[in-house]
């Protein structure tokens, strides 16, 4: 702890409103004025040129009264670089030359009065998991952790203050971000403990390799104390090189993840909503239970074990796992009931890596056998790896055909080529996370285990997610014959309008939704609006059999067939780069669901989801009136059909089975 003179002296401030505050003690620091809860707390002032000078997390300017609200009374003490006029007199400030600098040095100062153990963890995955079940099997101790997962360099700083407390053990995550080129964290955090967990494809748009990845991660290493300990991951290809660089300093090194590791999985007994662990190390067997699954979970238990033996902490500390809470999207298994029954979700939408990706399916797997109904796995992209991202999302290929998944679904680009890889399992990609989030509520029935997971970032999945666990409650789905059965039944809908596009009568409108695409009328429009003059089109060269391209056109107005949509679709575009090109095009441009055009010719598809509403159709007409010309109908549609018809003065737009 600190008191306001020794900050004074240490940062080389200048102290104003000290009068009556003589005997405040600070030992706690936040750089958030929303952090601050009590007057011990010193609240740190960002200067943003400063920060920015320093930090690669760069933070825009905002005004000072964003920072330190005119109505603020809780902190102990402020640390700025200007005397802030507003504030209450009551309050002390110190004024620094350089925050940045001034945090720097209480965060050095702070280490080197802390006597207790430092454990710090970093990896590509699992850093967050295990340093939670770290904290757990640390229980009974006072320890101090990162919060959620701020683990970039100003808040490994930030934790580096708080140490003032004096905790038993101090339990801190370290990014990437806290070891790159910038400096490495580790020689002014010097732990005791250095947990490397498995290095894997992250970051791979802004660093070229796992290599260069594994360089910056063992970086922690080189501030390991002289009789610190080396917990490493021996899971993955850059496991010796880590090894081999603890063992270049001299560390003392517990490897966990494999049968050759010094931490060994004896043995695994699943039950519904746990497993039974049992490690081994030195002979000892050490036996606990964990409500989290899959082998990812395990090794970040062997990691929290080897960190106990490190510690010198009986290992009865590791039945403390039985009960661990870990963050609220980490494979965190949820429970919902509605009219369809009881539907149990493993919701893993914290973020995602590759391994991170296969440990959730793994989990998902070892569980699925407890549930009777469907079992579905639903994923969002990984992010954030750059060039390489299809080639590794490819990587899911077998582990998805090996699952246990009756339905596997898939929402981005990049998930794309993924399903279409897929063989023997019903896979389905989907353009749209609205089309996707409906398209689950079919399939989630009475007694169905459901994984959820993707990236934080870069998707719109996780958002989906959440909106479709909210929304779980309220669904009512009816038996059915076919889930495509069930969806274009409920998406029946139907607009009068007038022809100026006024909607006179609706119905079904706000459910409206398809199994099939548009891509008939699309091409019609398409090739109306190049004005294309008519010319002789090869139908059949085997009979060399043709049609007027003119009258190839019109058939489109009438229930074309999949042939003579295929026969307009390659007469209009030389290949699939500028069809697609087109439709992103004609999308955006109207405003349509982003599904509306998929396939080829629009049918319905198992491989890919596709599907518009009767607004999306009310949209064209206005934007394209001469589809109706000389009061012609446009109806189109496989197993359904959707279209525009003449009522009278009016117009029907209509998606139905039977038309209008």
């Amino acid at each position: 702890m600190y008191t306001l003179k020794h900050l004074k002296n240490l940062t080389l401030g200048k102290l104003y409103n000290t009068e009556g505050n003589e005997k405040v003690i600070i030992n706690d620091f936040e750089y958030l004025h929303k952090n601050v809860k009590n007057n011990n707390t010193a609240l740190f002032v960002i200067n943003e040129k400063n920060w920015n000078k320093t930090f690669s997390q760069k933070r825009r300017e905002m005004p000072i009264e964003l920072l330190v609200p005119k109505n603020f009374k809780t902190a102990g003490l402020i640390i700025t670089e200007e005397y802030i006029e507003y504030i209450d007199d009551n309050i002390p400030q110190l004024v620094v030359q350089n925050m940045v600098e001034a945090m720097f040095t209480i965060a050095k100062k702070s280490r080197l009065n802390f006597k207790n153990n430092v454990i710090a963890i970093t990896g590509s995955v699992g850093k967050s998991s295990t340093r939670l079940m770290i904290k757990q099997v640390l229980k009974d101790y006072n320890v101090l952790e990162n919060e959620h997962n701020f683990n970039t360099r100003p808040a490994v700083w930030l934790y580096m203050c708080k140490l003032c407390q004096n905790p038993d053990f101090a339990v801190v995550e370290v990014s990437l971000n806290a070891l790159n080129e910038r400096g490495n964290i580790s020689l002014d955090l010097r732990p005791d403990v250095a947990v490397v967990t498995p290095i894997g494809e992250a970051h791979l748009s802004t660093i070229n390799n796992t290599q260069q990845i594994a360089n910056f991660k063992s970086r922690l290493l080189d501030g390991l104390n002289d009789e610190g300990t080396a917990v490493i991951s021996n899971t993955h290809n850059m496991s010796e090189y880590l090894i081999n660089r603890a063992r270049e300093n001299n560390l003392k090194v517990i490897t966990y993840g494999d049968e050759q590791s010094d931490i060994k999985l004896k043995q695994v007994k699943s039950f519904k909503g746990y497993s039974e662990i049992t490690l081994e190390s030195l002979n000892e067997l050490v036996k606990f239970d964990l409500k989290q699954f899959g082998r990812g979970m395990i090794e970040n238990a062997e990691a929290a074990y080897a960190t106990v033996l490190s510690l010198n902490i009986n290992s009865s500390a590791m039945n403390y796992l039985s009960d661990i809470k870990l963050f609220d999207k980490v494979l965190n298994t949820k429970k919902i009931l509605n009219r369809n029954g009881v539907i149990t979700i493993l919701d893993d939408t914290h973020n995602a890596s590759l391994p991170a990706m296969i440990n959730a399916i793994e989990a998902f797997n070892e569980q699925a056998k407890f549930y009777s109904g469907n079992k579905i796995i639903a994923l969002g992209k990984i992010n954030d790896l750059g060039e390489n991202s299809i080639d590794i999302h490819r990587k899911l290929i077998p582990v998805l055909n090996a699952s246990c998944a009756d339905y596997i679904f898939c929402l981005d680009q990049e998930l794309r080529p993924v399903v279409m890889g897929i063989k023997g399992k019903v896979a389905t990609w989907f353009r749209d996370s609205t089309v996707l989030k409906d398209h689950l509520k079919y399939f989630m029935n009475h007694n169905s285990y459901t994984l959820l997971k993707s990236s934080h970032g870069g998707t719109k999945f996780k958002s989906m997610a959440m909106e479709l666990i909210d929304e779980l409650p309220l669904v009512e789905n009816d038996a059915m014959r076919t889930v495509q059965h069930k969806i274009g039944i409920d998406g029946i809908s139907h607009l009068l309008i007038e022809k100026n596009g006024n909607v006179l009568e609706s119905l079904n409108v706000e459910n409206s939704k398809t199994i099939e695409g548009l891509s008939p009328l699309f091409y019609f429009i398409e090739a109306k609006e190049r004005n294309i003059e008519n010319y002789e089109v090869i139908d059949n060269k085997e009979d060399n059999r043709s049609i007027m391209f003119d009258e190839l056109l019109e058939r489109m107005r009438n229930k074309p067939s999949k042939q003579e949509i295929k026969l307009l679709s390659s007469e209009l575009f030389k290949d699939e780069v500028s069809r697609r090109k087109a439709i992103n095009q004609f999308i955006a441009d109207n405003k349509l669901t982003e599904t509306a055009i998929v396939t080829v010719t629009g049918e319905f598809s198992v491989k890919e989801r596709q599907s518009f509403s009767v607004t999306d159709l009310l949209k064209i007409y206005i934007n394209y009136p001469y589809i109706l010309n000389d009061d012609n109908t446009f109806i189109f549609g496989d197993q359904y059909n959707y279209g525009f018809r003449p009522f009278g003065n009016n117009i029907r737009i209509f998606i139905s089975k039977e038309g209008y």
